[in-house]
């Protein structure tokens, strides 16, 4: 027997404040591949006339190209992979 979880709809205001949190997100703190990684809210508040949009400083620019996991292959086909810790 398959087992699902059903969960009960959400309210109109709940639904509401979940969709302003994500759109809030979406504009402002996720980096966008086609406008060189800025986020769109970057690009609105630029200045007139000048169209540039900025990609600001990100966490992950600063580190080191060091991985911390190799990856590792359980089939000859590399279908099911598997992380591997690196010594640090």
């Amino acid at each position: 027997m398959l087992l699902l979880k059903v969960r009960p709809p959400l309210h109109p205001n709940d639904l509401h404040a979940r969709l302003r949190a994500a759109l809030y997100y979406y504009a402002h703190h996720k980096p966008h591949q086609g406008i060189k990684g800025a986020a769109p809210a970057n690009c609105m508040t630029a200045r007139p006339g000048l169209h540039q949009c900025y990609s600001p400083a990100r966490v992950y620019e600063k580190k080191s190209d060091d991985k911390l996991f190799d990856i590792a292959y359980l089939d000859p086909d590399r279908l099911l992979p598997v992380l591997i810790p690196k010594a640090a």
